[in-house]
């Protein structure tokens, strides 16, 4: 029972930091000067294993907190405080505790990219945008450029990978920051 109440809680957790209803809610503090809700990051579908095991954190109840802070941060510093945390009270974390935080790191760079969704299953990022016209196209032609194999959709921006799917979402956000970039260096050379 206290392991089905313990599931339940992840999961509704979980529910309640991913909501997925389309909207994320920001609001501004009373100074104005920044949210203090944290806003939701985009859902990822992976085919990885990524948590924390009960084999690496025995403790039901720990683990449940050290989810609750993982899931709970917003920015890359607060997750690598609690990475650092869990790596120094437990030891060396196993490949899918590493998963875990690089994929909850992964998902905060997308939510500052403007992605709503990815999908990395059969061999092909499938990304979806909060708001996909304010992209500029150049954007897209200039990550084309550069992965011949990448492509827009009318639903999704599709980046072909093989092997590592977390390695490919890493790659594929490097290169949008770098198209974003080149981008922005093109406009201001041009005084636009």
């Amino acid at each position: 029972l206290f392991t089905q109440l313990i599931n339940e809680a992840v999961t509704n957790l979980k529910n309640a930091v991913d909501a997925d209803g389309g909207s994320s809610s920001v609001s501004t503090g009373s100074d104005g000067a920044g949210p203090s809700i944290a806003e939701s990051l985009p859902a990822f579908e992976v085919p990885v294993v990524a948590l924390l095991p009960d084999s690496y954190i025995k403790d039901q109840a720990q683990r449940l907190y050290y989810y609750q802070r993982m899931m709970g941060a917003r920015d890359e510093a607060t997750l690598g405080q609690v990475q650092a945390e869990v790596e120094d009270r437990y030891g060396h974390p196993a490949g899918e505790v590493s998963n875990a935080f690089a994929i909850m790191g992964l998902r905060m760079k997308a939510r500052e990219a403007g992605i709503e969704k990815l999908d990395a299953r059969q061999g092909r990022l499938s990304i979806q945008f909060k708001d996909r016209t304010s992209i500029p196209g150049r954007v897209f032609s200039i990550i084309g450029k550069k992965n011949r194999d990448a492509y827009v959709t009318r639903e999704a921006f599709i980046w072909p990978f093989s092997g590592n799917p977390i390695r490919a979402i890493e790659r594929m956000l490097m290169c949008f920051e770098a198209a974003q970039r080149q981008f922005e260096e093109e406009r201001d050379s041009l005084g636009v």
